[in-house]
């Protein structure tokens, strides 16, 4: 596999696209409970994309993860 090297304008679009999502991870820390499913949390991501953020996010194509939030039971 050939090595990539990001432009500048890659890397400031990705520094910017990090920051909102860890922006988004802090939003809904607060909801983050036993009994509550990462589907649930996922909406709740979605809906702060969407109209808190005004940001596109990730899309739903079956080449990528169907979620915005990639979580894990072990802790």
């Amino acid at each position: 596999m050939k090595d990539y090297i990001k432009t500048l304008d890659e890397i400031k679009k990705m520094k910017i696209a990090g920051k909102l999502a860890s922006d988004v991870l802090m939003m809904i820390k607060d909801y983050v409970r036993p009994g509550i499913s990462t589907g649930e949390l996922d909406r709740l991501c979605h809906t702060i994309f969407e109209q808190d953020q005004k940001a596109n996010p990730c899309s739903y194509t079956p080449l990528t993860v169907p979620t915005k939030l990639t979580s894990s039971t072990r802790v």
